[in-house]
């Protein structure tokens, strides 16, 4: 059979096949681009999620080191729990003002009575045995507790309270100290800066409620619906139809970070394509005499729309993956100083304390702070603090040896763990650090500024070096030897009051 005697409806009949062919090969591309845009959303959402959690740990860390100072200068001070006794509010209101997530700091006593708190002197007389936190806090475990979100009785707003027991010399609870957070702030650590609109995320207790969300935490805060695609965590409607990613990223706190992305949005260059695979297909069943031309120019078109997607999946994938080298970067160092940041610093810290462990040496370790920041920065600017803390950082490397680690804690406040190094190394090194920073000047507009550290340390020795917990430890001994160094005038060193006999010597 010749081409010449080929009927008109075969043309059309061949036509319209071939029209369904290239418009199945079009719709079976378009899915998989569908699928592949669905996957990069998935895992910018675990990204976030992982980020989120992270930043949880962090805050979590700070604010557990400091109800663990709190702890320990009453624990060497027992006699001092009493409501009138006001070096207790001192104390909490001092550790307080370190951290802009704290809300509230607050002593509680055996029979569940507020001794002391952050805010007011003397306290009111309140009883806070029906609070879950201070249940367990006397309960007698030593582990930081995350209690569930309360509505303070102070007219404070919502608080997401933690705490930790307060043992006496005889090794029982006396006391319990609490602080907490307010989930406005923890609101800032939820990482959805880089997703989609329609994005909402939160950070609940496992199995419990919620702590805070974002972008609208009063909508979720203190609710425990425990499914993740229920309104609990920001009012989304329609989480049925989206991607959900749930993220229970911490090894050391009974915390789950969850985020939900909208397909909407996340498909809404698939879906500008999807109109055009309709009219193509459409437009090819017409037959094969004009389907050719139509296919061509609605080919072009699906063509010029496709690449279009997967140029905007290749700059969400480049957006994805330069976000989280610039986290990776963030995490490692302090944007101001250049120091370690705290994740990394605690990290570093923890494998150079497996390595001395290990080599059967000691390891030291250091807190220090600069005196009187805060008056820097009301009199002189925020500008001139910033460069006291450069200089600062400048001071201690000069000193420091390239092995061993600086890290800049939060705030005025830096860390150091010394290698290899016995008290008596640990004190000289200390001593040079204080020497040398009172010889410093910066310049404050026209003024030449001097300004001082304070100095607490500690010295491990291999068997504490290879403990689970030892970083942790080895940083409450020297937190609290730097409290007494700021009690006892500033501008000093002191060791640890566990430092090995002979060893707590200050400068």
């Amino acid at each position: 059979m010749t081409l010449s005697r080929i009927s008109p409806a075969r043309w059309l009949t061949a036509g319209a096949l071939v029209a369904m062919l290239f418009g199945g090969g079009i719709l079976l591309h378009v899915r998989e681009l569908r699928l592949d845009v669905l996957e990069m959303a998935e895992v910018a959402a675990v990204s976030a999620a992982t980020t989120t959690t992270a930043r949880m740990e962090d805050a979590l860390e700070i604010l557990g080191r400091t109800v663990g100072t709190v702890e320990e200068v009453i624990r060497f001070n027992p006699d001092g729990l009493r409501r009138d006794n006001r070096a207790l509010h001192d104390l909490l209101a001092r550790q307080k003002a370190l951290s802009p997530l704290i809300k509230e700091m607050a002593i509680i006593s055996i029979d569940g009575l507020l001794l002391a708190e952050g805010q007011d002197y003397p306290s009111p007389p309140l009883v806070l045995l029906d609070r879950d936190y201070v249940q367990q806090g006397f309960g007698g475990t030593a582990r930081l507790f995350i209690g569930r979100p309360v509505v303070s009785r102070r007219g404070l707003g919502w608080l997401v309270p933690v705490s930790r027991p307060i043992y006496g010399p005889d090794g029982q609870v006396i006391a319990v100290v609490a602080a907490a957070f307010d989930p406005a702030q923890l609101a800032g650590l939820v990482a959805v800066g880089d997703l989609p609109a329609g994005t909402t995320a939160g950070v609940r207790l496992v199995d419990g409620p919620w702590l805070t969300c974002a972008p609208q935490w009063q909508a979720c805060v203190g609710r425990s619906d425990t499914d993740p695609a229920g309104v609990a965590y920001g009012g989304h409607d329609g989480v049925a139809g989206a991607v959900r990613i749930r993220s229970v990223a911490s090894p050391h706190y009974p915390l789950e970070a969850v985020v939900v992305v909208e397909k909407a949005s996340v498909l809404a260059p698939w879906t500008a394509l999807l109109s055009t695979l309709v009219a193509l297909g459409i437009v090819g069943s017409l037959g094969a005499a004009v389907g050719g031309v139509l296919l061509y120019r609605f080919g072009r078109r699906s063509d010029r729309a496709m690449v279009a997607l997967a140029d905007s999946t290749t700059r969400f994938e480049a957006r994805v993956r330069e976000r989280t080298e610039e986290l990776e970067h963030l995490a490692r160092t302090d944007a101001l100083t250049g120091a370690l940041s705290r994740r990394a610093f605690l990290a570093d810290g923890e494998r150079n304390l497996v390595d001395a462990g290990a080599a059967e040496r000691p390891v030291a370790v250091m807190m220090i702070d600069a005196d009187h920041f805060k008056r820097i920065n009301d009199h002189y600017g925020h500008a001139v603090g910033d460069a006291v803390l450069r200089d600062l950082t400048d001071a201690l490397r000069q000193v420091l040896r390239a092995s061993d680690l600086l890290g800049r804690l939060g705030g005025e406040e830096f860390a150091v763990v010394l290698p290899r190094t016995p008290a008596a190394g640990c004190a000289e090194v200390a001593d040079r650090i204080v020497q040398a920073v009172r010889r410093r000047r910066v310049d404050g507009g026209g003024a030449a500024i001097r300004y001082t550290v304070s100095i607490g340390w500690h010295v491990l020795t291999p068997e504490e070096a290879r403990a689970v917990d030892g970083l942790a430890e080895a940083l409450r001994h020297a937190d609290a030897a730097l409290y007494r160094a700021k009690a006892t005038g500033r501008d000093r060193v002191v060791a640890s009051l566990a430092a090995p006999e002979g060893d707590a010597s200050a400068a």
